[in-house]
């Protein structure tokens, strides 16, 4: 008896574990299928002739017929709420709304798709909302389109116009809505109330750039020991005046003196500076980024602060 039940839970301990390698076998199997289809999508997707018929059936349609024909019956602006968290939307008003649809399908479509950097993406653009409930997204980069009001996408690509980012923000600045926070007016800005100065044998210099942080090399080639602050700020060259940007956090910088990084004479400190919350992505143009250098007396007290300037250009390539 006790022989025939051994066999039982053997016979079922034996099914139970050709089940599970069967499953598994089939989860595999299900996700090699997945990967393959991703990757024959990638792989078409990088043909230049399915680019190029891509681009071409893009280029006959217009921004916001791209996903939709359904007639677009309202639209609101957006910008990033960096005060508290989401976004701030504003209605566009309902007698303007025609116009700024015609405007914007003036664009020219020239690209959809590729990849990039879209570490600093919908900070700011238009929403436009269908007569069927649908509605799509843009911030001068990338459009998504929602099936309903909700957060779920249903697609997105990049889009590109032959008027580049600029002319899509040029027609919701004409219609009151945001400009384009990357690559702002500058003249929109204060004139800066900084004045940078030297420390006799004290160089300060850019390592590397990028549009969202530096790297910094500060020599100390004094007879003094020197202390870096944390403290810095980031401004833009126009017309041979500098021009402060906005900060994103609380518009200021704060200053510290109790955490300063120290370089004796003959030494070097370096430091790396992520703006990406501050400044958020810097594009073409000249900039400096000051800091505020102090020298100790012998005796170990702080001077007062000099801001010292490292200057450096971004020029990015542009994408089409």
């Amino acid at each position: 008896m006790n022989e025939g039940n051994n066999n039982k839970k053997v016979v079922k301990t034996v099914l139970i574990v050709l089940v599970s390698v069967f499953a598994g076998f089939i989860l595999l199997i299900g996700i090699g299928i997945l990967l393959l289809v991703g990757g024959a999508k990638w792989f078409i997707s990088s043909i230049p002739e399915y680019v190029e018929e891509r681009n071409e059936a893009a280029s006959q349609k217009t921004f916001s017929t791209y996903y939709d024909d359904s007639a677009v019956v309202s639209a609101r602006f957006f910008e990033r709420d960096w005060a508290g968290s989401g976004y701030v939307y504003t209605d566009v008003p309902e007698e303007v709304l025609e116009d700024l649809v015609k405007d914007l399908d003036s664009l020219h479509i020239v690209k959809v798709g590729g990849m990039h950097d879209y570490y600093y993406g919908y900070v700011s653009g238009v929403e436009l909302i269908y007569e069927n409930g649908r509605r799509i997204s843009f911030d001068g980069e990338r459009i998504s389109y929602y099936p309903d009001m909700g957060d779920e996408e249903k697609a997105s690509i990049f889009m590109y116009f032959e008027e580049g980012r600029e002319g899509f923000f040029d027609i919701l600045t004409k219609y009151s809505g945001p400009s384009d926070p990357l690559i702002r007016p500058v003249y929109e800005h204060p004139i800066s109330e900084y004045s940078a100065g030297e420390l006799s044998g004290v160089s300060f210099e850019t390592v590397s750039v990028s549009q969202t942080g530096t790297d910094l090399k500060i020599l100390n080639g004094s007879d003094k020991r020197i202390g870096v602050s944390e403290w810095y700020v980031v401004e833009k060259k126009e017309n041979d005046t500098w021009y402060s940007l906005t900060r994103h956090d609380s518009g200021s910088a704060d200053v510290q003196t109790d955490d300063l990084q120290d370089a004796e004479p003959g030494s070097e400190v370096f430091m790396s500076l992520d703006w990406s919350d501050d400044y958020g992505r810097l594009f073409d143009g000249e900039y400096r980024v000051l800091m505020m250098i102090y020298e100790y007396s012998e005796e170990g007290q702080i001077s007062e602060p000099v801001i010292m300037s490292a200057e450096f250009v971004i020029n990015r390539t542009k994408r089409r």
